[in-house]
């Protein structure tokens, strides 16, 4: 959100927090590209978001938070190692599939942005989000083309600081031995050279 005095971005994220709140749709920037962000626990959003993206509504969605102390002490299931990827990977371009405390597969994402994780300290819910796109195609990156494609049924859209990378997040199942990538995108490397250390 460049070229806003702080109590104007302020407010800007006060009302997009109170839009998600209220079952709305809010586009906000990350680390890798723009996510379309709702509230996982209210039905009408998660119908809405899923018709929008035309979307199987059968497909998990990540949950989106601000710092790694809700993973870390949340309702998950974490061993050492999987403590050890979490804090050398995020927050940053990764989505980490964990157990919850009822052996179900979540999806957590913490990016290294400072809008998301602003407006993702505003909330009292989970938040989830995926690329904003139509599913299966490319995700995207110009707020022009966002608002080409979905108009006025987003809404609200707050604009990335620096403009997004464009390239999705890789997809880490910390629930396997070894970890397992999932989906390859920014940073992979470097996560498969952890993985691989981790398993000799």
């Amino acid at each position: 959100m460049p070229d806003l005095s702080v109590d104007e971005r302020n407010a800007v994220l006060d009302d997009a927090a109170r839009i998600l709140d209220n079952g709305g749709l809010v586009v906000f920037p990350t680390d890798t590209v723009y996510g379309l962000g709702f509230r996982l626990d209210h039905q009408l959003a998660k119908d809405k978001f899923v018709r929008l993206k035309k979307r199987d509504p059968d497909k998990p969605v990540s949950r989106h938070v601000s710092t790694i102390d809700e993973i870390l002490n949340g309702p998950y299931t974490l061993d050492f190692d999987q403590e050890e990827f979490i804090r050398v990977f995020l927050p940053g371009p990764v989505t980490v599939l964990v157990l919850d405390h009822k052996a179900q597969i979540q999806g957590l994402r913490c990016p290294a942005n400072r809008t998301s994780c602003e407006l993702l300290s505003r909330t009292t819910y989970p938040v989830g989000a995926s690329s904003v796109n139509i599913s299966g195609e490319n995700p995207l990156s110009k707020g022009l083309l966002i608002d080409k494609i979905f108009g006025d049924s987003i809404d609200l859209r707050l604009m990335a600081d620096d403009e997004v990378p464009g390239c999705v997040s890789t997809i880490v199942d910390l629930t396997k031995t070894p970890f397992q990538i999932v989906r390859k995108g920014m940073d992979v490397e470097r996560m498969k050279t952890f993985i691989r250390t981790r398993s000799l």
